[in-house]
């Protein structure tokens, strides 16, 4: 499989925007990534667990340059891990089983679960690790570790911490 930075960009934003506590992620055209957060400040490093009630894996990919193609994942799980008085995110994890993808016409979402694509009966998860988050201020950047096809790339994402609440 080839990827292409929208394509990759776009899985990239959802699976992080999975990671990221539900909040606001976007991709440019490069493929890179930015994520608004709102994280929680406790007394010790929290790993929260991705609340599926209230998070969604969403996809949003240009089609032939004329329309959009928007999808989601309904199959998912993640944690992140917390600075103890910032609320700064340390690591980020998330996985999608791909066979759960839905775009709504079901040709093309067989299409995209066959071997030409995702290959999910040979490679059911994709991945995202990011472990290497560098603050400045509210803003961050990551190189995290993308897996797709038991193929690990790294990918440029970045985002913003929009407030810290005791919990």
């Amino acid at each position: 499989m080839t990827w292409k930075n929208g394509t990759l960009g776009v899985l990239v934003a959802g699976l992080l925007g999975l990671a990221m506590l539900a909040n606001t992620t976007t991709v440019n055209a490069d493929g890179i990534i930015a994520t608004s957060v709102v994280a929680p400040m406790t007394e010790e490093a929290t790993a929260w667990q991705i609340d599926r009630g209230h998070s969604s894996v969403t996809f949003k990919v240009r089609h032939l340059g004329v329309s959009w193609v928007r999808g989601k994942f309904s199959d998912f799980s993640g944690k992140v891990l917390a600075h103890p008085t910032t609320g700064q995110l340390e690591v980020v994890e998330g996985v999608v089983k791909v066979g759960s993808v839905d775009t709504g016409i079901g040709p093309r979402d067989e299409h995209l679960k066959a071997d030409d694509f995702f290959g999910a009966g040979k490679f059911p998860e994709m991945k995202l690790l990011a472990r290497e988050i560098r603050w400045s201020g509210t803003s961050f950047t990551t190189m995290a570790d993308l897996t797709i096809r038991d193929v690990t790339r790294k990918v440029r994402v970045s985002g913003e911490l929009l407030g810290a609440r005791k919990v």
